[in-house]
């Protein structure tokens, strides 16, 4: 019982962008720099994010974008189930439904320096653009 209280906590957390979530704390204590930027593609002054959606969440889980340059996330969902397919940016106040199997593709317009998280909506699977 307690293991599911802290599973519920966590994703709670998770949600709020919360500095204590799992993630975040496993993040910061980490020397590795896991962030990728080979998801990342430049065309006509514009940057696009590619992130494949299944199952078992988002991969890449950290890309590394630049700031200042219009910037899209583009979802690709791949036997996708569960609630990875309803997809959040917290702190944007966006949420999408995704399909189980398709593309779906979220403008973020010209992004200042920062992290921007995003996760399913139960805050089980996570991901995060880091702009600099």
């Amino acid at each position: 019982m307690l293991i599911a209280g802290l599973y519920t906590l966590n994703g709670g957390l998770e949600l709020l962008g919360s500095p204590l979530a799992a993630t975040n704390l496993t993040q910061r204590f980490s020397e590795r720099d896991e962030s990728t930027s080979s998801a990342v593609s430049t065309a006509h002054g514009a940057q696009e994010a590619n992130v494949t959606v299944s199952s078992h969440g988002y991969s890449p889980r950290s890309i590394r974008l630049r700031s200042g340059i219009p910037t899209a996330l583009t979802l690709r969902a791949v036997q996708a189930r569960g609630c990875v397919r309803s997809f959040t940016i917290p702190s944007r106040n966006q949420e999408r439904s995704l399909p189980e199997n398709g593309t779906t593709r979220i403008t973020l317009g010209v992004l200042s320096p920062g992290i921007l998280r995003y996760s399913c909506s139960m805050g089980m699977y996570t991901g995060r653009l880091i702009i600099s």
